[in-house]
């Protein structure tokens, strides 16, 4: 019970900090919130990594620029990112922000190198290209692995409306 009442917490804080960063981007409706939430549980469904992680990772992409329409590109980049970064959600949200923002110099670091004289819009495009090359892939593999599996199983207990009883989640 101490666990999913921890994962309950975990849940509500991402959400809560995803409406804020839509709140402060004008974007906040029940409509987006929900949203944001069905891609959260979209992507754990497809990586094995939990939603409140994809939450985390969207609510940095929004704030930072990113619409709820566009959201997908650049969540598509953290995932192959992470996908080269070992499964890194977080540090890859971090990274893909950065780039949202303009900075591209730390992809250097991995090898990933962007046209300096390309506008923004054709930088992103580069990045998200070469990400997709790289890393496209990664976590969906790693997710159908047995140990995946079996996480993903885990996730689905652990899920903190179906831990209290409601299946309706």
């Amino acid at each position: 019970m101490e666990k999913a009442l921890h994962e309950f917490a975990g849940q509500e804080e991402a959400v809560a900090g995803m409406n804020a960063a839509l709140a402060q981007t004008g974007q906040l409706s029940e409509e987006s919130s929900e949203q944001m939430q069905k891609l959260a549980e979209k992507m754990q469904a497809g990586t094995g990594v939990a939603s409140e992680g994809w939450l985390n990772a969207a609510k940095r992409l929004v704030q930072f620029g990113a619409s709820v329409e566009d959201i997908q590109a650049p969540l598509n980049a953290v995932k192959n990112l992470a996908g080269i970064m070992g499964g890194d959600v977080e540090s890859a949200s971090h990274m893909v922000s950065r780039a949202l923002a303009g900075n591209f110099h730390m992809f250097s670091r991995l090898g990933i190198k962007i046209d300096e004289h390309a506008t923004q819009a054709e930088k992103l495009n580069q990045l998200w290209e070469t990400l997709a090359q790289r890393g496209g892939g990664q976590l969906e593999a790693r997710n159908a692995t047995l140990i995946g599996q079996w996480k993903q199983m885990t996730l689905g207990f652990t899920d903190p409306p179906r831990a209290f009883g409601n299946a309706e989640s």
